[in-house]
């Protein structure tokens, strides 16, 4: 084995290499229905598949060791732009990375040795690129066939969004008519215009009402000012009566006293009983018997009398009559 195929084997970049095509199997776009995206991943995949076969294809003893140290470099730059992306998922970084792997392009073409061996990097590189395609392609019939089914979703949606809507502006039209058509009878803006007549009518009536009773005018005195006046002289009068209340009583004291000795106490019965009347009434009732008795020792006396005296002699004495005097209560 030759020194120069031994450093190629041994060199850095291969691991570097390696690193590459490790992380780029991992690397997929967030939206497949971006072509442009798809297209960048797929072509990234294609040169490094290509590359990748060129590599293990090429005469190492054809290619300076030059060479192999500008590939490394190229790779470290690609290395870090997919790391970028993997970070960011900016599809930018990809594009980058396929700027790089243009570089290492150019480093190993002119080293290509057989026409066989390029063909199969070719082919696997196709074959790597239409996977890449064919996947982004199924991932994209399958978020369209989402989206369309979503579409359907929607349309039926939208559909009873119609629906409801016809049925709004029906009862909007119906609620036209009923506010503002005075067609069959009074509309509700029709009554709400008399109600607002209405209301301002009885509004002045309760303005003049409270300028009758709380404000009044020049002509005439408030209610209100009349009733604090009667208040005040209510007041005054209430005061004046207590007072006069206060002294009455002591002589209501004494009427009251007076009356019962005139008129006596009540029994249970609401009678009078005692009293002064009920004594003078007894007392006349007295007389009344007194009179009746002497009444009748008068004309027995005189017939006694008459009996005595020979016929003749005198004239009869008229008959005498006690009459007591009368008393009002």
């Amino acid at each position: 084995m030759s020194r120069w195929v031994e450093q190629f084997q041994a060199h850095a970049f291969q691991n570097f290499w390696e690193n590459i095509l490790n992380i780029s199997a991992d690397l997929y776009v967030d939206d497949s229905t971006v072509a442009t995206s798809v297209e960048e991943l797929a072509r990234l995949r294609k040169v490094l598949t290509f590359l990748d076969g060129l590599i293990k294809s090429c005469d190492p003893e054809l290619i300076p060791m030059s060479t192999w140290d500008n590939f490394q470099g190229q790779c470290v730059a690609t290395i870090n732009q997919i790391n970028n992306y993997q970070n960011n998922r900016n599809i930018a970084h990809i594009q980058t990375a396929n700027e790089h792997l243009d570089n290492l392009l150019t480093y190993l073409r002119p080293y290509q040795v057989t026409i066989n061996d390029s063909d199969r990097a070719i082919h696997n590189s196709f074959k790597e690129y239409s996977l890449v395609v064919n996947k982004s392609l199924h991932s994209f019939q399958k978020k369209a066939n989402t989206i369309i089914s979503e579409i359907g979703e929607n349309k039926t949606k939208s559909s009873d969004i119609i629906f409801d809507l016809e049925m709004t502006n029906s009862n909007i039209n119906d609620l036209s008519l009923s506010y503002f058509d005075d067609a069959d009878e009074a509309s509700l803006s029709t009554r709400i215009k008399e109600l607002e007549i209405e209301i301002k009518r009885i509004f002045k009536e309760i303005n003049d009402y409270k300028i009758v009773v709380l404000d009044g005018n020049d002509e005439t005195k408030a209610i209100k000012n009349k009733i604090e006046n009667a208040l005040i002289i209510s007041e005054e009068s209430s005061s004046s009566i207590d007072k006069m209340l206060n002294d009455a009583t002591p002589k209501l004291t004494e009427i009251s006293k007076y009356y019962v000795d005139v008129f006596g106490n009540k029994n249970l019965e609401s009678e009078h009983i005692g009293g002064l009347k009920n004594e003078v009434l007894e007392r006349s009732k007295q007389l009344d018997d007194f009179k009746k008795q002497q009444e009748i020792k008068y004309n027995e006396l005189n017939k006694e009398i008459e009996s005595l005296l020979p016929p003749n002699s005198s004239p009869k004495c008229d008959t005498f009559y006690f009459k007591p005097p009368s008393i009002v209560l």
